[in-house]
């Protein structure tokens, strides 16, 4: 027991680090050796090369100490010489043959040089030993967890969702026809008022990632879709698509395990009422990682070029060509097996043609998801419960001559969602969601509050 306690604490010195999560996964690797990057903590490398150095001649005076051996390996570890200290580890296993913490220590170091299947093999003898704690083999099997995803050479993940949804206000238009326009009473027209509706919609997002064969990278596509029919208002029929393609790049060569950093282009397009309405593209970069075994952070940056086409529906729409700059941040942390956590920040830099349309918006976001016992069945999956509360500000650049001369728009969202997803067999569940949406602006014409109910099937791969 004594022997798995220090190994345990070698071991957290060697392997520890943040998982990470991408749009799939996050931390596939492949056989691939490399050398790590110096890591010293307070010492600098001069005086860990001078201790290494002793070490080393105390180990060609009595090859048989072990506990001298395992220094010079720990050493050689902190100043990035991974290829010392793994020969150092395998000729102390001609003294101790079968000992599990030389038999750990070398799985987590081929493991971090990306020789997956023999690390595979020294973690599995390691289990198998006598007395291994509880804690240290919950770290192993996530190692061997890993090491298995990261030998499936392509990943392919979907999901695709079908159903009806009502909105109160489905034209999101004020629910007053009486509005002050430059100071002045006004109605508005027929049609410009706050109008129910129903929609039929399909939705889906598709993920594919490809082993580059090298430490952990991958080549990752992504996919989003969605496509909706009004029963009434025809002009607000949506099809719209997104999709991101590029590299992700596993960040353990800079020792920072379970970690990626993808660098993307993007595409998209959007059909209103019939009509082309909007396209454009960018580039964007995510870093994804966990940052312990309950907490996992995604961060990401992009940009769009957005380029928009005058149709009858929407004559003047080319005033919102220009530039849209985002920056986010989502935090997921597991409080436990049954509640998961949710938070998330975004800011949008909007930058278009026409000043009055320009903008600069925070939205932050978050709430609990419960993972609650089949009421049904005990055999069955659990329901899957979500609750969300989120804020948005906007403030746009200048005026709109049309509303108001002299003061720029300014809104303030709130909303609030809830949604439960029951599971049936084989990757399929039904979903009903409900949502209340509070937008209130110092414009009249763009004050609207929107009541949301959606039923859906769900289909996931």
């Amino acid at each position: 027991m004594r022997s798995f306690v220090r190994t345990f604490c070698i071991f957290l010195l060697l392997s520890f680090a943040p998982f990470s999560e991408s749009s799939a996964q996050v931390g596939n690797g492949s056989t691939g050796k490399q050398s790590a990057p110096t890591n010293l903590g307070g010492a600098t490398k001069e005086q860990i090369e001078q201790q290494r150095s002793l070490m080393f001649q105390q180990m060609l005076r009595n090859p048989q100490d072990l506990d001298t051996a395992f220094a010079y390996a720990t050493l050689s570890v902190r100043v990035g010489d991974i290829e010392a200290a793994i020969s150092t580890l395998e000729r102390m296993l001609i003294f101790a043959p079968g000992l599990p913490r030389l038999q750990l220590e070398l799985g987590v170091l081929y493991f971090r040089v990306g020789a997956f299947d023999t690390a595979k093999t020294y973690l599995e003898a390691a289990l198998a030993g006598p007395g291994v704690p509880q804690n240290v083999q919950d770290r192993v099997q996530a190692i061997l967890d890993r090491i298995a995803s990261a030998n499936e050479r392509d990943v392919f993940s979907a999901e695709l969702r079908t159903g009806i949804r009502y909105q109160s206000n489905a034209n999101r238009a004020p629910g007053s026809a009486d509005v002050f326009l430059n100071g002045l009473p006004f109605r508005l027209g027929a049609g410009s008022t706050e109008d129910d509706d129903f929609n039929v919609y399909l939705a889906g997002s598709f993920h594919y990632a490809k082993d580059l064969e090298s430490q952990g990278d991958t080549f990752e596509v992504d996919f989003v879709g969605y496509g909706s029919n009004q029963f009434e208002r025809n002009q607000l029929d949506l099809i719209q698509g997104e999709i991101t393609v590029g590299p992700a790049f596993d960040l353990g060569r800079f020792d920072i395990d379970d970690a990626k950093l993808g660098i993307y282009a993007i595409g998209f397009g959007v059909v209103l009422g019939d009509e082309f309405y909007s396209y454009g593209g960018g580039l964007g970069a995510r870093l994804a990682a966990r940052l312990n075994p309950q907490t996992t952070l995604v961060v990401k940056g992009e940009y769009r070029r957005r380029q928009y086409e005058n149709s009858t529906s929407f004559p003047r729409a080319d005033d919102r060509d220009g530039d849209e700059f985002r920056a986010a941040a989502l935090a997921r942390h597991i409080v436990n097996p049954n509640l998961l956590v949710s938070l998330g920040v975004q800011g949008q830099r909007s930058d278009v043609d026409q000043d009055f349309l320009s903008y600069n918006e925070v939205h932050a976001w978050g709430g609990p998801t419960f993972s609650i016992p089949s009421p049904i069945s005990k055999d069955s999956q659990a329901w899957i419960a979500n609750l969300t509360a989120g804020f948005v500000i906007r403030r746009f650049d200048s005026p709109d001559p049309v509303i108001n001369l002299t003061d720029e728009q300014h809104d303030s969202e709130v909303y609030g969602r809830a949604s439960l997803s029951i599971p049936f067999r084989n990757g399929w569940s039904v979903l009903a969601e409900a949502e209340y949406r509070n937008v209130n602006s110092n414009y009249d014409t763009r004050q609207y509050d929107n009541v949301l109910t959606t039923f859906s099937i769900v289909k996931k791969w």
